[in-house]
């Protein structure tokens, strides 16, 4: 089960691909929300949750306000079955020094 569709921070979009199930994302400071446009790539799968709750429904996609620090976002693909699979996108409004191991340069802006 994944999900289809992109993670929006800034105008750049980024896609979550199977089996990769962890993202870690940094933004500018000045960045105040981000975009999550998803659906499930899988015809087995029923639903795709995302949590927090969508900060704006009357945009297109689901709406996360951003804090300061690190935002948490679960995005959980369920199957007809009842089988789940949970992706997290973990966007920080701080850079680390050098970008850990699962995070491209175009997500670190460089």
């Amino acid at each position: 089960m994944t999900p289809s569709g992109d993670v929006y921070y800034g105008a750049q979009p980024f896609k979550l691909s199977n089996p990769t199930t962890h993202y870690d994302v940094w933004v500018d400071r000045s960045t105040s929300t981000t975009t999550i446009i998803a659906g499930a790539q899988d015809p087995n799968a029923v639903s795709v949750k995302i949590a927090p709750e969508d900060a704006d429904s009357n945009a297109n996609g689901h709406q996360i306000a951003l804090g300061t620090g690190n935002n948490p976002i679960r995005i959980t693909v369920t199957a007809k079955n009842g089988d789940s699979k949970l992706y997290s996108v973990n966007i920080s409004k701080t850079r680390p020094s050098k970008p850990p191991p699962n995070c491209s340069r175009r997500l670190m802006g460089k």
